[in-house]
């Protein structure tokens, strides 16, 4: 998973954020309750303009973890733009 993860960050800082998707998904199925993982799934579906997406990962992050005002704040910005 940390294999996933650190090259789904890495693609995700290079704004390459469909390939940072897969690998994150892939990272997501060996351990689906990361925080890590899920917020910057949540980013990278955010930036591909899948929002439905994004809110489901950024609600199961916030679930597991609700002191995450970074998430919360995208969240919100999410649901703003689906309205």
């Amino acid at each position: 998973m940390d294999y996933f993860l650190i090259k789904g960050r890495s693609l995700q800082g290079q704004e390459m954020y469909e390939e940072a998707i897969l690998n994150l998904l892939e990272g997501n199925k060996v351990y689906n309750s990361d925080t890590r993982v899920l917020n910057a799934l949540g980013y990278c579906f955010y930036k591909t303009r899948q929002k439905k997406e994004a809110l489901d990962v950024l609600n199961a992050s916030l679930r597991l973890n609700r002191n995450q005002p970074d998430v919360k704040d995208l969240r919100a910005r999410v649901e703003r733009e689906l309205r």
